[in-house]
């Protein structure tokens, strides 16, 4: 497995010499001789091994997240700026590049012209039948990102020489259809494994199945189900291949959510039951840089970084467990307002006067609220050089918490940030994801039926959330059910990288990029619809580890009509849902035969 993961630099020559897809993706030439390469089924396999990286997400995916709807949008501390120009209104023709990827399409197209002409002389029939699976899922993969970022792309089906390579777009009807035959043939070749039979990271029929459910919902909801191939009715039958396969090979819920991002238990049982497809990590063997970005819960005076600054917007969205928001729940207190909300909200985000536990068994109590830090007996012991959510300090604000909440999933819960090697596995595709999908495009295909009320309920009744039903008494109409739908997707997925892409499929870009951001507020007072109409001024909070009962009142921010806002979004135009084709793409056009997308001229 660890192979999927190490760069072999001779396969990585091997697979990238000079072609003519160098218009597209300009690469180093070399001269390495293809013939020569492929004698066994071991080399198969290797340059097999070596096709994942093209298609395996890791955490550069969650900027897609870190920058949406869900969180600020101005920070730059530690965001990735190309992702960030998706949302600040920066896009350019040079800006965003990062699913334009030819580099991927020949990698797999010279991979199975080898494997069709010496493969089934060397290979045994299971493994040929992998490689080609993994091929072909790398073609399938790679254009589906190419049609959701660009649409209309050249598709290239073959490997080319240098004098036909200036090719020109072709509509995205062909492009998406390409994918599509793509992810079929995965399916028809890719092993029928479950979760104690797979290798954690590797392909198997679940998760091409997976990938085409994904590929569907997002057509057919994009495109109002007018795309041929991605109905309403397809991406029904897609997600319900997918979980009948899931159902059928063992997997299923993990019954604890937190250990599905807790690189303590990602590889147990209880949690790969869940996972269906993940970008493996391993301590002190294949580590990633994704600690850092959550430093501010691992230093000696815990601060924030602001571009992890979630929104209360998002936070509001919770239900408590009565099933209902705070303006309707009964279960709501203004004196204790994080108390008895859905689990998730604590397991996903950390909020004043949460207690935070390393993997020691040390910790301490969060307070974005407090520009002092406090030791285990809640003593005062020195400032938090102004980082706070009401710091104004120069040096400050662009690391400062300036909503109050901060994103708690994915932390490796290592005492210090800057000596631990952080091995969280980032998932591409879980159980739990699957559900969601399955409910709406059974929800899009056939309304509000059982079955949705009951994927919904099943993704809920998790051991360690517990939250009620979703019936058809609180749900009864397709509208209501779908925002149903909404809400959970975002709090069920947050932070995994599944945002910008729902956004833009459900045609709420514009909404979403406009949002007002406003610093945390406790509500004390609703009107008769649950809306706040007002909030407290301050709250006690505990701030000893060692005595849970001692408290400090500390200031809340002081709430006007138009509330206070910390951003106030960004506007966009219909040409943003559309990615520009990257200039350096079409410098590389010598004929000219590629151009840029009429709306971005």
């Amino acid at each position: 497995m660890k192979k999927i993961y190490i760069i072999l630099a001779t396969i990585a020559a091997l697979v990238t010499f000079s072609s003519c897809e160098d218009f597209l993706d300009r690469q180093p030439m070399t001269q390495l001789s293809v013939d020569t390469f492929f004698a066994s089924d071991a080399d198969f396999g290797m340059a097999a091994d070596n096709l994942y990286g093209n298609f395996v997400r890791d955490f550069s995916d969650f900027w897609l997240d870190f920058r949406s709807d869900m969180t600020a949008v101005y920070g730059n501390k530690s965001g990735n700026r190309s992702y960030s120009a998706l949302y600040d209104g920066s896009m350019t023709t040079s800006s965003v590049s990062m699913f334009w990827n030819y580099t991927a399409v020949r990698n797999a197209l010279l991979f199975l012209d080898n494997l069709s002409a010496k493969g089934k002389d060397i290979c045994t029939p299971a493994n040929y039948n992998l490689y080609e699976g993994t091929a072909y899922y790398s073609l399938a993969y790679t254009y589906f990102k190419l049609f959701q970022a660009y649409e209309s792309v050249p598709l290239v089906k073959e490997v080319l020489s240098d004098t036909d390579c200036d090719i020109a777009k072709s509509p995205k009807e062909d492009v998406w259809a390409y994918a599509l035959e793509c992810v079929d043939k995965a399916i028809n070749d890719l092993p029928s494994l479950g979760p104690g039979e797979r290798e954690r990271g590797r392909l198997t029929k679940l998760v091409a199945l997976t990938l085409k459910a994904d590929m569907t919902l997002y057509a057919s909801t994009y495109y109002n189900g007018a795309l041929s191939g991605a109905s309403y009715s397809d991406a029904a039958s897609a997600a319900t291949a997918a979980l009948t396969e899931a159902d059928a090979k063992g997997y299923g819920l993990a019954e604890n959510f937190d250990n599905l991002f807790n690189c303590e238990h990602q590889a147990e049982a209880d949690a790969q039951k869940e996972i269906i497809f993940e970008k493996v990590y391993l301590k002190d063997v294949a580590t990633n840089t994704i600690n850092p970005q959550f430093a501010f819960l691992s230093m000696p005076q815990p601060r924030g970084y602001e571009d992890a600054a979630i929104s209360p917007n998002l936070v509001e969205r919770f239900q408590y467990k009565d099933g209902k928001t705070a303006g309707k729940s009964a279960l709501y207190d203004p004196k204790h307002p994080w108390d008895n909300m859905d689990p998730r909200f604590s397991e996903e985000c950390a909020y004043p006067g949460k207690y935070i536990e390393y993997a020691d068994g040390t910790g301490f109590i969060y307070n974005s609220l407090s520009p002092d830090s406090y030791d285990a007996d809640g003593n005062v012991v020195g400032p938090e050089l102004g980082e706070y959510i009401f710091s104004t300090a120069d040096a400050a604000t662009i690391d400062r918490n300036a909503s109050g909440y901060l994103c708690y999933k994915y932390w490796d819960r290592q005492p210090s940030y800057s000596t631990a090697k952080s091995y969280q596995s980032f998932i591409n595709y879980r159980y739990g994801e699957l559900l969601l999908m399955y409910a709406e495009a059974i929800l899009n295909s056939k309304g509000a039926s059982d079955e949705v009320y009951s994927a919904l309920t099943k993704l809920r009744a998790r051991p360690s959330v517990g939250m009620p039903a979703i019936t058809a008494a609180d749900y009864p109409t397709k509208e209501s059910l779908m925002q149903c739908i909404m809400d959970e997707r975002v709090i069920e997925l947050m932070f995994e990288g599944k945002r910008y892409f729902d956004n833009k499929r459900w045609h709420r870009m514009k909404e979403s990029l406009e949002m007002r951001h406003h610093i945390i507020g406790v509500p004390v007072k609703f009107d008769s619809e649950g809306n706040p109409t007002e909030w407290a001024t301050s709250i006690d909070l505990p701030v000893s580890v060692k005595d849970p009962t001692k408290t400090v009142t500390f200031e809340l921010p002081a709430f006007d009509d138009a509330r206070i806002n910390f951003q106030l979004g960004q506007s966009m135009g219909d040409r943003d849902y559309i990615w520009p084709i990257p200039q350096n793409a079409i410098d590389r056009s010598n004929s000219g035969a590629l151009v840029q997308h009429d709306i971005w001229k």
